[in-house]
């Protein structure tokens, strides 16, 4: 009885914590290296900046401000689009391309900058969306 309270207590907790994170996976017939060098063609081209990577894991995030954004708050600085992507081979022998995508508000306190997560923004979604197709 314990076990389909925990059960159904966790469905419930899931279901009403709506996901701020947007995830896509593609797969391609072109090798890992060919895949990760055409994410960080695209990323450039798109006008993200190179935030973080790692070569040997091909894991790259490009961030980028989103300029349509406002919000009514003296403190508010910006609206930052993440991109993550990793490129990984899989067991069949194609490639893989996991892209998440992440929307940030950033605003300035007395302790320093601050950055809320909200809602991935239809802007990022069509970046991702173009990144998986420019590189399949």
């Amino acid at each position: 009885m314990r076990l389909e309270f925990s059960l159904a207590l966790l469905g419930s907790l899931t279901a009403c914590g709506g996901s701020l994170l947007y995830t896509s996976k593609s797969t391609s017939l072109s090798t890992p290296d060919d895949v990760y060098q055409c994410v960080q063609a695209q990323l450039k081209t798109m006008r993200y900046n190179r935030a973080q990577y790692d070569i040997d894991t091909r894991w790259f995030v490009g961030q980028k401000v989103d300029t349509t954004s406002r919000v009514s708050s003296g403190t508010f600085r910006r609206t930052m689009d993440r991109i993550d992507a990793r490129v990984q081979p899989d067991a069949s022998g194609a490639t893989t391309l996991e892209v998440k995508v992440q929307t940030f508000n950033e605003f300035a306190t007395a302790a320093g900058f601050q950055s809320d997560e909200r809602p991935a923004s239809d802007g990022v979604k069509r970046d991702a969306a173009a990144l998986a197709a420019a590189c399949k």
